[in-house]
């Protein structure tokens, strides 16, 4: 192999280890936030326990766990009062 490739592909795997030692977190296609919320958790749960749709699920942990919602409403709408 070529030294120069050689050298350049050594120097993107050093780089990469560097990236992935950092920790940093990566919030995916949403943006804000870390995963999922305890609220999209009790949905996802509801969901497969029911085999509902999402729609119903949402509809069950609100009125079952309203502090849930309320949280996530809150993190998702910085600034807005309930």
């Amino acid at each position: 192999m070529n030294p120069e490739i050689a050298a350049i592909n050594q120097a993107k795997s050093n780089l990469l280890a560097a990236i992935q030692a950092a920790g940093a977190e990566n919030p995916g296609a949403g943006g804000a936030g870390s995963g999922q919320t305890d609220f999209e958790q009790a949905v996802a749960a509801v969901q497969a326990d029911q085999k509902c749709s999402k729609t119903h699920a949402m509809q069950v942990v609100v009125r079952q766990q309203p502090e849930l919602h309320k949280a996530y409403l809150q993190r998702r709408n910085p600034g807005m009062t309930l």
